[in-house]
């Protein structure tokens, strides 16, 4: 493994999760604390924002993407 690799992948899969996706993101953040980890949600067509939600924690959370 490459040094810039997460030790860590979690894989979140959802769907219109935009009432607790930034609560799940910030439980993950406090529970990995100082891992090398990433977290990659999977957006299945979230019809109530989530994508949005998640766009907006991507710069807070560096090791979050969203698909």
């Amino acid at each position: 493994m490459s040094q810039n690799s997460p030790d860590i992948s979690i894989v979140v899969p959802v769907r219109d999760e935009v009432a607790a996706i930034t609560a799940l993101i910030e439980e993950i953040d406090a529970a990995m604390n100082g891992r090398s980890f990433e977290v990659i949600v999977v957006n299945d067509d979230s019809q109530d924002g989530t994508a949005k939600v998640l766009q907006s924690l991507e710069p807070r959370y560096p090791w979050l993407r969203s698909l």
